[in-house]
């Protein structure tokens, strides 16, 4: 094919329009992403003296609770072990990794 010497009413080749510019920037530091849920306004704090389940005394029959503060003590392996609980109390006291979230 030979270039033609006349201008063609047809484009050859698509051009896409140049991206608009940004609007202006801000002042101020962009927050960090969202949570997932939407959330990103949660504030992950514990209290020394709020109580968790720990487990079932067979032995007392009782349940044994235990604060943050208490758990922060421990070794980093009982604290794992502690952490990976899931049950409640009898009375409805949470768990540790629903009470001390910032050690577990």
């Amino acid at each position: 094919l030979k270039p033609s010497q006349s201008p063609s009413d047809v484009p050859s080749i698509k051009h896409s329009p140049a991206p608009s510019p940004s609007p202006s920037s801000s002042s101020e530091p962009s927050r960090s992403p969202s949570n997932s849920d939407g959330n990103d306004d949660l504030i992950c704090i514990e209290y020394n003296n709020s109580k968790f389940f720990s487990h079932y005394s067979k032995k007392k029959r009782v349940d044994v609770k235990l604060t943050c503060k208490q758990l922060r003590k421990k070794t980093v392996d009982k604290i794992a072990k502690i952490c990976s609980r899931t049950k409640t109390a009898t009375d409805g006291t949470k768990p540790a990794k629903d009470v001390c979230v910032m050690t577990c």
